[in-house]
């Protein structure tokens, strides 16, 4: 039970006093502290100090800090006194009272003990030996009564999931351990530092500290080479880390909304590629906010068939000959509001919520161009984007299987395309994924290349059958040398991996013409068409 400051007052002053009334009975029972009740003797002063006793005992058990300040006070008085009593009279008639006295205070004691050790650990992690989120508040209610003012940085570990995917959970332990030790080694002694769930560390730096050169020096340490002792091997790793600040109270007076601002400025800093560590502001906390009311409608699209899918075609560069299209989704609300899927796409990819719009796409699309492919003179080709958290999870395989099944789409018609991203993590996952696709018979579409992902020779060993150049390559071939230098480079780099190439996002006649000339095999873009309704792409395909 835990009491405020008046609380505590009153809960000493009250149980002080009942112990001493008790104390006081005792002494004031005649006769040796026996009775006749009923024409029975009765040890009346046996009773009061049992009751007393358990008095105490129950004062530690509502609240050991102070119920043990009382009970030792009330029982080592109580015992003193039967001793000198005993002492005085020369008699051992209260001997049998001071033995039970002193072991209800050797009770109390291992009580107390118990609490305490169980109060420890409630607000300790396991690992680190750090104070957990429990204890964090604690220390800083702590501060706040004493109108401390402090920074709040909020630490997470991005990619700890590679080293217990590597060698294990037992290792990633000893890897927190290490960030512990590193965090601690940096602040100083008035400095909290705590680990909270997962892979995050929560550090109050007092306001006296430089918040920013302490932050970056975090980090730093943080992020050097780690070294782990795998069975007499070093296995060397380079944890990433991102951090949110947030400082009390010019931000907040509340503790909990200071947790929730560093929380926040913390996520901003996890899908920041440039800022690692991002200070809290208002404009976070809306940007948050919006999150969850889009996170809201996509749940609502799934739900209610709030989504829809238009088709971007793809042509041959040459011949303007249709080579199939590129399946998009979009959002329209109820209303008429049109969320962009640039805004939904990363939001659903941060939940399990992309594995359901992946599934969305890959059945309608299969379901709507299923007759008219089939029948269609030409091989036309149906691109589907999965993204990389599906790629890369092992069931993916299973699920696309059923789907084909389902939807009877015949398998070499179908594109699957993936970003280089999806190579970054879980590789050996993704690789396995991308084997059983051109199992099935489908094609396989790496998007996003030339973007710096991924190796030239990790592309080499995989069965891509067409690379598409970023659209950011393509913006200023017209006026850059560089650029289209570097784009020929990715064309060349293509045809070299035994793979075709389309460039996209091509927008005007010159960008085309360049195109052509770098023999870039396939276009896609609004100089030729802008994505389509499903109507008018069935149309294009009969």
């Amino acid at each position: 039970m835990r009491l405020s400051r008046r609380g505590r007052g009153i809960f000493l002053i009250s149980g002080t006093l009942l112990c001493f009334v008790l104390q006081m009975l005792i002494f004031k029972v005649p006769n040796n502290g026996t009775l006749l009740i009923a024409g029975a003797p009765v040890n009346v002063t046996g009773i009061i100090q049992a009751v007393m006793a358990l008095v105490c005992v129950v004062l530690v058990l509502l609240n050991a800090k102070i119920g043990i300040i009382i009970a030792r006070i009330a029982l080592s008085i109580s015992a003193l006194l039967m001793i000198l009593a005993m002492v005085r009279s020369k008699m051992l008639t209260p001997l049998p009272g001071a033995v039970t006295i002193l072991l209800s205070l050797v009770s109390c004691e291992v009580i107390a003990k118990q609490f305490r050790r169980m109060e420890a650990e409630s607000i300790t992690d396991y690992v680190t030996k750090l104070i957990n989120r429990r204890g964090l508040i604690r220390e800083l209610e702590l501060e706040q009564k004493d109108s401390k003012h402090f920074h709040m940085m909020f630490l997470h570990i991005n990619n700890l999931k590679v080293i217990n995917d590597n060698l294990g959970y037992e290792f990633g332990d000893k890897a927190l351990v290490i960030v512990a030790k590193r965090i601690q080694s940096v602040v100083g002694k008035d400095t909290i530092v705590s680990k909270l769930d997962g892979t995050e560390f929560a550090i109050a730096i007092p306001e006296k500290e430089d918040v920013k050169e302490m932050a970056e020096a975090i980090m730093a340490e943080v992020t050097k080479k780690l070294v782990l002792d795998c069975d007499g091997v070093p296995a060397n790793f380079y944890l990433r880390a991102c951090a949110g600040v947030a400082t009390y109270p010019e931000d907040t007076n509340s503790i909990l909304k200071l947790l929730r601002y560093a929380d926040i400025a913390m996520y901003h800093a996890s899908k920041n590629s440039k800022e690692k560590i991002v200070y809290f502001n208002k404009n976070l906390e809306s940007e948050l906010i919006r999150r969850a009311q889009v996170e809201e409608y996509i749940q609502e699209s799934l739900k209610h068939d709030y989504f829809f899918l238009v088709y971007q075609p793809q042509y041959y560069a040459n011949s303007k000959r249709l080579r199939g299209f590129e399946t998009l989704i979009r959002m329209k609300l109820p209303d008429g509001t049109n969320i962009s899927p640039g805004e939904f796409i990363p939001i659903a990819e941060k939940t399990d919520l992309i594995f359901k719009i992946d599934e969305y796409v890959l059945k309608r699309a299969m379901k709507e161009f299923k007759e008219d492919i089939a029948k269609s003179n030409e091989k036309l080709l149906l691109s589907v984007n999965i993204s990389a958290k599906d790629i890369s999870s092992p069931d993916f395989h299973n699920k696309l299987s059923r789907i084909i099944e389902e939807t009877g789409f015949p398998a070499e018609c179908l594109e699957i395309e993936i970003t280089e991203y999806s190579l970054y993590d879980s590789l050996e996952t993704t690789v396995a994924n991308i084997r059983s696709i051109r199992e099935m018979g489908a094609k396989l579409a790496l998007d996003d290349f030339g973007t710096g992902y991924t190796s030239l020779a990790q592309l080499l060993n995989l069965p891509f059958d067409l690379l598409k150049i970023d659209k950011s390559l393509v913006d200023n071939i017209e006026t850059s040398e560089v650029s289209r230098d570097f784009v020929n480079l990715v064309i060349y780099m293509g045809h070299i991996m035994n793979s075709e190439v389309i460039s996209e996002g091509v927008e005007t006649e010159s960008q085309l013409k360049l195109l052509k000339d770098q023999n870039c095999d396939f276009i896609q873009g609004y100089v030729w068409s802008r994505p389509l309704a499903l109507r008018d792409a069935l149309e294009m395909c009969r």
